[in-house]
Order: C-alpha cells, then structure tokens, then sequence
C-alpha cells in the first residue's frame, strides 16, 4: 500500500511538472514573439475573428504591424497609421480623414499588449491538456496544442473561460490562439491566427509618399488631396 501511495505521488507530481512546462513555453514562445530591437525590423501579420454570441455572427479583421527603427506602420481595414521619430499619421480612408499627432515615443504596439494581457491570464490558469501533434502542412512538421482554463472565481473576474494556443516548438513561435469568454452574451470567443511573423525582413514598410508627409507635415495637403487633415500637435 506504501508503496502504491509513493507510485501516485511520483505520478502526480510528474503530471504537474509537464503541466507548468507547458505553460513556461506558452510563456517563453509568446515573449520571444514580443521581442523588437529597434535595430533590426519586425512584420506581423495576423487575422482576428471574432464569434458574436448574439447575434450569432463572425467578424473578421487582417492586422498588419511593421517596425524598422523608428519607422513604424500599422493597417486593419480602412485605418492605417505611420509613424517617424517626429509625427505620426493616421489616415482612416473610408472617411478621407488624416489625423497628425507628435510620435509616441515609448508606444506600447498592439501586439505587446496581446502579449501583456495573455501574461495576466496564464499566470492565473491551470493546463488542462498539452499535447503534440504531427502537421501535414509544412510536411512532418510539429505543433503543441496547450488547452488552460481559469478557476471559477477568475472566469467570472476576467471574463475568460479557457485559452487555447498553437505553438511551432522549432521556431518557439505562437501559430494562432483562442480566447473563450466565460459571460457569452455579446462575444462567444477570439480567434487569433497569425499569418505572417518575420525578424529582419526586407520590406519597405512605408511608401516614398507617406514618408514625404512624415518628414513635412505641411505637404499632406498636396500628398493626400480630397482627406481632410486634424492637426492635433
């Protein structure tokens, strides 16, 4: 019986080892994607579909975010947003509005704030399954499928049931991840697919145009005839 009792403890504990593995390289994939030395340069791309509960409808959305030292760029839909040393730029061209402002110098990208968000949330979450799966696409490639869910007092705190994350351990890189809330009345869950995500890449990330406006504020009128201009330096 003793030594049955030693068996069980050995396995649980084990079982806890893998679990707080897996949760360390959601961790670790998602900090290393949050990475961004303003000497090198970063492309995102990812897509965000939304579930609504009710109605039952499905919003899409293609972000894309490009950084290159103090170059940066980011589009969803109709608005897209650039940004020097100096100014920053939001065009918003379904309404033919630009927006001027001073650059933000310590900005917080979107994607670092997924980031910060998904830290919150997994700290606080226990590992329900972790497994790897063998992929057709690339051929012979491999994915952890890491499930976790929140206790009962954090889903009603955080609004969060479970998360779901696809992670390429080669490239310890995440693929996509879910977020299912707990109250589904407006949003059921988030799925966030990412596309695209290299470092150092070739790009130009801002046209020739927009940096003439970026460099001269004053010339968007010519730039960019027909969109009405918000200086709000």
């Amino acid at each position: 019986m003793r030594l049955l009792f030693y068996i069980a403890v050995l396995v649980a504990s084990g079982h806890i080892i893998l679990a707080q593995d897996c949760k360390e390289q959601v961790l670790e994939a998602l900090h290393c994607m949050r990475k961004y030395d303003p000497e090198q340069s970063l492309y995102i791309r990812y897509n965000i579909k939304t579930t609504f509960a009710q109605p039952d409808s499905i919003q899409e959305s293609t972000v894309e975010i490009a950084a290159s030292g103090q170059l940066f760029k980011m589009s969803a839909g109709n608005t897209e947003m650039f940004q020097n040393d100096k100014y920053n730029l939001t065009f918003i061209h379904d309404r033919k509005l630009i927006f001027i402002t001073h650059a933000v110098k310590e900005r917080l990208m979107p994607w670092e704030s997924i980031g910060v968000l998904q830290d919150t949330l997994i700290t606080k979450a226990s590992v329900l399954t972790c497994e790897r799966q063998c992929m057709d696409n690339p051929a012979n490639s491999e994915q952890d499928h890491v499930v976790m869910a929140l206790n009962d007092v954090g889903k009603k705190r955080l609004n969060v049931e479970r998360m779901t994350y696809w992670i390429d351990p080669a490239l310890s890189q995440v693929k996509k991840f879910r977020i299912t809330y707990y109250d589904k009345r407006v949003i059921d869950n988030i799925l966030v697919d990412i596309e695209e995500y290299h470092h150092n890449f070739s790009k130009n990330i801002i046209d020739s145009k927009v940096q003439k406006a970026l460099a001269d504020p004053g010339r968007l009128a010519t730039l960019f005839s027909g969109y009405a201009i918000k200086d709000n330096r």
